[in-house]
């Protein structure tokens, strides 16, 4: 069961816990439905002043109104909370004013007209189910063996239910990718995983890796210390010494001068080579090459992990001059499909 997934349904909490009628959740809002309702909404505001919203433009509007509402469940605030912007409206420019103003809407209309519908918010759903999950075995534990791996997502509902497979008798829980050997002082710089009001200005580091992962240890109830190293190996390990080389390399800025203290740095780039592009162009040309090179090896492969579809896109179309298909895991755009084309064959079992 992936629990994070944004789009978690009743199959998924079926595998993890099973239905009862007399707790029956309220269905999950259609998205584009939602974003229709909230578009008209959108349409609807029309303060005197200022330029109404209306077609494409509520529409777009009415996506980014509905992350907001998806993230206020995630992190469980009550849009109500909303309110609290309208003490420092003086402050802010009439822009910001005017953005207020349409998520008040969030606030003064939208909870009635959902529930007009008998749906609640997708993510709000979500909650509720992993929130049963939870209650269920905390008072029923299951009778096996439950891990819960590789889930990095901070959200409260998930740390609880995490906290549930932790405390299990027969649970565990894996996290990915967190540092152990990090110094202490480091941990700490990150910031508070909750914000201080007699410090106000202090500001958590969201940006560093291993900020979220501080996160969900201190929603979860766990410090770093209780935290067991995984002692186990694999033939795709990489060296002991890229541990400590990784957490190095993304030190909070204050510490950075210990870059300079570091001395011998080569066991941790052991195997790591680096290479300087003139343009887009010559990267693509450049990774290609080393992709081939790397097919010429029998029984050898390649893979090339890249949030840049640009750059996915070109080093395809390099590869292709060879001769070389690659399967794009995030497949084709529909504008660049034939239209009406019919589907590719399945590949053969």
């Amino acid at each position: 069961a992936v629990i994070g997934d944004a789009d978690l349904d009743e199959s998924v909490a079926l595998a993890l816990d099973p239905i009862n009628e007399s707790d029956a959740i309220p269905p999950a809002i259609d998205a584009l439905k939602r974003r229709l309702m909230l578009a008209g909404l959108i349409e609807k505001h029309n303060p005197a002043g200022e330029e109404p919203i209306t077609g494409a433009a509520a529409f777009q509007l009415a996506e980014g109104l509905g992350r907001v509402i998806d993230q206020l469940h995630y992190e469980e605030v009550a849009p109500a909370r909303l309110a609290d912007i309208e003490g420092a409206l003086g402050d802010l420019a009439g822009h910001w004013q005017a953005s207020w103003r349409r998520l008040s809407l969030l606030v003064d209309q939208w909870p009635a007209m959902l529930a007009a519908t008998g749906h609640i918010d997708r993510a709000d759903r979500r909650n509720r189910l992993l929130g049963r999950v939870t209650k269920g075995w905390r008072v029923a534990p299951p009778a096996r063996f439950v891990a819960a791996a590789g889930v990095t997502t901070a959200a409260p509902a998930i740390a609880r239910l995490l906290r549930t497979v932790a405390d299990l008798a027969d649970g565990m829980v894996v996290l990915p990718g967190l540092d152990l050997g990090m110094a202490g002082e480091e941990w700490d710089a990150l910031g508070p995983v909750k914000a201080d009001p007699e410090k106000p200005g202090e500001r958590p580091l969201e940006t560093h890796p291993q900020y979220h992962l501080k996160l969900l240890l201190g929603r979860m109830g766990v410090s770093r210390e209780e935290v067991q190293a995984w002692d186990a190996v694999s033939a795709f390990d990489g060296p002991d010494a890229r541990a400590s080389f990784t957490s190095l390399l993304f030190a909070p800025a204050a510490y950075t001068a210990r870059w300079q203290q570091a001395g011998d740095l080569s066991p941790g780039i052991a195997g790591v080579s680096a290479a300087v592009f003139a343009d887009d162009g010559q990267e693509a040309q450049g990774i290609a090459l080393m992709m081939r090179n790397a097919l010429e090896t029998p029984a050898r492969t390649a893979a090339l992990v890249t949030p840049d579809r640009a750059l996915a896109t070109r080093v395809a179309a390099a590869l292709a001059r060879w001769g070389i298909s690659v399967d794009d895991s995030a497949g084709q755009p529909l504008r660049q499909t034939p239209p009406g084309a019919p589907p590719p064959a399945p590949p053969p079992a």
